[in-house]
């Protein structure tokens, strides 16, 4: 397969063929970005949708929570794991319904939400390794951080499979085959999904910045930094998951952070176990 330049204008043209959420879903991002949304009015939207909240009640009640009493309403989750956590769950549910449920059977989209899955443990070990106050925001950036990759699976399957056919035949990882290849990245087709969803812009960012977090220069920089080190991390521990990782951590992040030796070694030993108590995120 060869990518010429009317091939290239086809591809780019075809990021308008991104799915746009339904109108709940809609509500459900409108109330996320509303800094004066109250938990009762995330409650509410999120409980318009059933099979949405039927998700976001099944994840509340995963092991990886731990609450000991049964959480039997999208309020009860609300007030007992939080604004943030309820939020991300349901904007986690949402994506995975868009873009990594029943896609082509000859791309394992499997693989890459359960590496997501990582990612998204690992940076919310790493926010508590280094008190960062908000890991829940850790959390979701982590988890959506390649769904650029998932909205390929979706625009173009053949564009996807070749990326992944050239990867396989060369040492290139999968960012360094789009760059090779000269087509947007699955950094560029992320954002476009985020910016076409009007997603808060601390995942927009983790989302088009995880392998280049220095060109973040504002608030956002230790979090797309965490991202990028999570999912260095998660190629590390969990290679049999990724689809040819970038293997080159960016040191100038890994310095700003300051993380330890003994850090990154307590995560990893937490991480398969944290691991084992998500399997719910797995099979939403």
């Amino acid at each position: 397969m060869i990518i010429d330049r009317e091939e290239i204008i086809k591809i780019i043209e075809s990021l308008n063929d991104i799915p746009t959420l339904n109108f709940i879903h809609q509500k459900v991002i409108s109330v996320a970005n509303d800094p004066l949304s109250s938990a009762a009015d995330l409650a509410k939207v999120i409980s318009m949708d059933p099979a949405l909240s039927s998700k976001v009640l099944k994840l509340s009640n995963s092991a990886y929570y731990g609450f000991p009493r049964k959480v039997s309403s999208i309020s009860q989750a609300v007030t007992i794991l939080g604004f943030k956590t309820i939020k991300n769950l349901a904007l986690g549910v949402m994506v995975y319904e868009s873009l990594f449920k029943n896609q082509t059977a000859s791309v394992d989209m499997k693989k890459l939400w359960e590496h997501s899955i990582n990612v998204a443990i690992f940076s919310e070990l790493l926010g508590e390794k280094l008190n960062y106050p908000n890991k829940e925001e850790l959390f979701i950036c982590g988890l959506l951080h390649d769904i650029g990759k998932a909205v390929w699976a979706i625009i173009n399957p053949d564009i996807l499979k070749y990326v992944l056919e050239v990867c396989r035949k060369t040492s290139l990882s999968f960012y360094e085959a789009e760059i090779h290849l000269e087509i947007p990245s699955h950094q560029t087709t992320g954002e476009i999904i985020c910016r076409k969803w009007n997603f808060p812009e601390i995942i927009t960012l983790s989302v088009s910045n995880h392998h280049t977090p220095t060109n973040v220069k504002d608030v956002y920089f230790d979090i797309v930094s965490v991202v990028h080190v999570a999912d260095l991390l998660s190629n590390t521990v969990f290679g049999h998951l990724n689809w040819y990782p970038s293997k080159l951590i960016n040191v100038e992040t890994w310095n700003a952070l300051k993380l330890k030796p003994n850090m990154v070694n307590e995560i990893v030993q937490e991480i398969k176990k944290r691991f084992e108590s998500a399997k719910d995120f797995l099979n939403m």
